[in-house]
């Protein structure tokens, strides 16, 4: 359980991004809300630390929200979770009267979840929030404008090929076969198994939809998210990962991906991300 405190406008921001383009990855995922419970509390941020330390096994993200609202993101509590969760709360911050609970299921609740966040996000004080450091490439550094500049005349090349090239960066062998099945049937399949195939790849290939393990033998994918999101904002990109943390989750929507797959993945779950890609592909070409 992590706490969000500083950056807590990004936070919502990110999440409800990833409520728009891809809400599915947050199933079995729960929301709580606690309004005004941190409101003049000068030991707040003390109690949120003895709630995290509490719940240190627990998958999950305690946020402070505006106007003093506590908002935690948890999952594996079981059907009485979120009683479990406010007694709890209620422990920890003895002496205070605990305002009415709202619950909610993330991907089932989206559209509920959606308008909470939003209300979120539009009474936060831009004047209290820190700079955000997103962890992203800057577009006019010399080595991104190189990789735009090499790019630019395959990226040429896509807007009227077909069928669609698509591209699966995965050292896993047993994953890699499986997704590759899948992704080979009706596509140009390339590949590559470590971050520098992956660049180089993009840059050869320039594909319409990149599968991108983030955990690679040479590195991170997300360092290869960022690079190629920041040379190609057509970037089409969905990550890979066997950690769907909610972080982690939220983390690749940050950074720019399209969605995030969790390993072992569902068929279906790429067939989704294949058919959006085609969808729009398409429009763009019409």
């Amino acid at each position: 359980m992590r706490i969000h405190s500083n950056h807590t406008s990004s936070f919502f921001r990110t999440m409800l991004l990833c409520l728009e383009h891809d809400p599915i990855s947050v199933t079995g995922w729960s929301c709580l809300i606690l309004p005004g419970l941190l409101a003049d509390d000068a030991n707040a941020s003390e109690k949120l630390a003895v709630l995290e330390a509490q719940f240190t096994a627990l998958d999950g993200a305690l946020v402070r929200g505006a106007q003093g609202d506590l908002v935690v993101l948890f999952r594996g509590l079981g059907g009485a979770g979120a009683n479990r969760l406010i007694q709890s709360v209620s422990e920890a911050f003895e002496g205070h009267e605990m305002p009415m609970a709202r619950t909610y299921d993330i991907f089932q609740d989206c559209p509920l979840v959606t308008e909470e966040f939003q209300l979120q996000l539009s009474q936060l004080d831009p004047s209290k929030e820190t700079t955000v450091i997103t962890g992203r490439f800057e577009t006019d550094s010399e080595g991104i404008k190189h990789m735009a500049s090499v790019l630019e005349e395959t990226k040429f090349g896509r807007t009227y090929r077909s069928p669609m090239t698509v591209m699966l960066v995965e050292d896993d062998p047993i994953t890699a076969r499986m997704a590759g099945k899948l992704l080979g049937q009706d596509h140009v399949l390339i590949t590559a198994t470590n971050t520098y195939e992956a660049l180089v790849n993009y840059l050869l290939y320039a594909p319409e939809l990149v599968f991108l393990d983030i955990n690679l033998p040479d590195g991170s994918g997300f360092h290869v998210l960022d690079q190629l999101t920041a040379c190609d904002p057509d970037a089409y990109i969905v990550m890979f990962s066997g950690n769907d943390a909610i972080d982690t989750i939220l983390d690749s929507h940050r950074r720019g991906a399209q969605g995030f797959v969790v390993k072992p993945f569902q068929r279906d779950r790429l067939k989704h991300f294949i058919a959006e890609r085609e969808r729009v592909v398409a429009a763009s070409r019409s």
